[in-house]
């Protein structure tokens, strides 16, 4: 036990309204874990205070604020966790979700009161077969997942979503070895759009696409992408990739790399349990499984296709077809043409097939050959001798008079009038529509561009704002003389994190440069369209109440509109690096 946690924990005695502390069992950068006793029932339980470390202190047993700049996340940061306690009280009834008895709030901060099992985190499960070089087999993995899905089925029938499953949040019972979903603080009740605030809490490689993005409408769905994960961690003992990282491969054209690392462990698991994995982390969520019960059934043996999960990692089924486009392209394909793109012009176009295709759009498998029209030999005109062998007679000594061949070769020609003028028609008609598919499909892009750079830079404000808090804690604990080993352990992660943050901070703030120049090169040469992409978002997201990204798309279009009035690149570039930025702070 190290000297910070006897600085901040509450000594054993304490007295907690009719529950007496008998043993600190955790610390963590926001909370502490007492065992505790009732004073009345004698039964055993477990309480969970908030204690955020980087923004309270404790003076005698009451909780206060750091400073006055800390009492709002405070404040906030009760209610949270209350929140969750609430949360946890409606689940009391099911075996495989840890169960709330009690909750209140008492020198100054709010208490949570759980039973006290015994066991470990998934976490620390794996970190021991890791060290063994014994890796959990297929039927260990079946056996800890399905009781997780059956806690996750329930809630999402009451129309909760955990929103932070990970091995750290799947706690497995040493009596029976049955997981239990614990740690409810970023639960969610109701499913919907989210927003960047109410976004935040979240782990990374776990999180999907529509919880870590601007948009998205979260669902069962979305928790089901994160247990997909922790499979995917369990199987091949590596942190999952970040999804925007899968994204961004996928945008330009390479494989899901999520998808083919997997394929590396096939031949130690069965074909339907990485096919299971595989369909659970899908990025686009009409590929995933839709409710906890179907990956169930997967695991119990329902078979699992993995025609999606070839090439790029994209679904392909019978009613959508996703195809990587360039905004150029026409809306109708030259049959055994092919056209490459550049990649930082591609971009995911999905379409409903409400009919066959028409001929002029070519098979994948090649171009498709058709066979020759015949073409009969008979005109209707003699050119040759007469049956009787006589020569034509010429036409001044014949009455002028129009033959019926001569009625049927005019008839022929006005039949043919007429289908040059449907052709001509149907060809306007055609290349105006095919301006406007490549109109609409360049404005899709730019869409496509500006949300991603919004993505990025909330990814990296969101990073540094997690930096900020680590400082904080790291800066405190420094200032502890008699610091343990364990004490020291846990700096060195803090600095590793925080090392590990910052480079991802520069490697999305440079991506998002790189997009915002493509977006100025754009507005160089097509202004008004780029204004009018900017002025739809924006419209969008006052509508939907998210002001925050309606705030921060008027000010990047702001920003394109100012780049692009300069010729230099060198100057498009200083402006963008200066203007596109997040603000580190130290430990003050």
């Amino acid at each position: 036990m190290s000297s910070k946690v006897h600085k901040l924990a509450l000594p054993a005695g304490t007295q907690l309204q009719q529950y007496q502390i008998e043993s600190v069992l955790g610390v963590g950068g926001f909370g502490i874990v007492y065992q505790a006793r009732h004073t009345h029932l004698e039964s055993l339980v477990a309480i969970k205070e908030f204690m955020p470390q980087h923004c309270a202190t404790r003076e005698g047993q009451t909780v206060y604020p750091l400073s006055q700049s800390d009492e709002i996340e405070f404040e906030t940061g009760i209610q949270k966790f209350l929140d969750e306690a609430k949360q946890l009280v409606q689940f009391d009834d099911h075996p495989n979700i840890i169960r709330c008895k009690d909750f209140f709030k008492h020198n100054g901060t709010a208490y949570l009161v759980m039973n006290l099992e015994r066991g470990k985190e998934l976490a620390q499960i794996l970190k021991a077969h890791t060290a063994q070089g014994s890796p959990l087999t297929e039927a260990q993995i079946t056996k800890l997942m399905i009781p997780v899905l059956e806690g996750l089925q329930y809630i999402h029938e009451q129309g909760v979503l955990h929103r932070d499953i990970k091995p750290a949040n799947i706690f497995v019972r040493s009596i029976d070895e049955r997981p239990l979903l614990i740690d409810f603080g970023a639960a969610k009740q109701n499913f919907g759009h989210t927003q960047k605030s109410e976004n935040q809490m979240q782990t990374y490689g776990y999180a999907p696409l529509e919880q870590v993005g601007s948009e998205g409408e979260l669902g069962p769905w979305t928790d089901i992408h994160a247990v997909g994960a922790m499979m995917w961690r369990i199987v091949l003992n590596a942190n999952p990739p970040r999804v925007e990282d899968r994204t961004a491969r996928v945008l330009q054209g390479q494989a899901d790399p999520a998808l083919t690392r997997i394929d590396e462990v096939k031949g130690q698991y069965s074909e339907n349990f990485i096919n299971t994995i595989k369909k659970s982390i899908a990025i686009r969520v009409s590929e995933r499984f839709q409710t906890a019960n179907e990956v169930i059934a997967a695991l119990q043996g329902v078979p699992v296709s993995s025609d999606v999960y070839e090439g790029t990692g994209v679904g392909l089924d019978e009613q959508q077809t996703t195809r990587i486009d360039s905004p150029d392209s026409s809306a109708h394909s030259t049959p055994g043409s092919s056209t490459s793109y550049p990649p930082h012009v591609a971009h995911i176009q999905t379409s409903h097939a409400t009919s066959p295709p028409t001929s002029n759009v070519s098979s994948s498998a090649g171009p498709i050959s058709s066979a020759p029209i015949p073409v009969s030999s008979n005109t209707g005109y003699q050119t040759g001798p007469t049956t009787n062998g006589a020569e034509p007679q010429s036409y001044q000594n014949q009455p002028h008079h129009r033959a019926p061949a001569s009625k049927n070769n005019s008839f022929k020609v006005w039949v043919g009038a007429l289908c040059l003028a449907v052709v001509v028609l149907l060809g306007v008609f055609y290349g105006l529509q095919s301006t406007d598919s490549s109109t609409a499909s360049t404005q899709v892009l730019v869409n496509e561009e500006i949300d991603i750079i919004y993505s990025l830079v909330t990814k990296a404000e969101m990073d540094n704002d997690s930096n900020t808090i680590e400082k904080r804690m790291l800066c405190a604990m420094q200032d502890i003389d008699d610091m343990d080993e364990a004490g020291e352990r846990n700096i060195e992660l803090l600095r590793s994190g925080i090392e590990n943050r910052t480079l991802n901070i520069e490697k999305n703030l440079a991506k998002a440069r790189e997009r915002a120049f493509d977006l100025v090169t754009r507005h160089q040469s097509s202004s008004s369209r780029i204004d009018s992409v900017f002025d739809d978002m924006i419209s969008t997201n006052q509508q939907r109440g998210k002001y925050d990204k309606a705030d921060y798309l008027t000010s990047l279009k702001a920003l394109i509109q100012e780049a692009s009035l300069l010729s230099e690149k060198s100057k498009i570039t200083a402006l963008l690096e200066k203007r596109i930025t997040v603000t580190p702070t130290d430990c003050s």
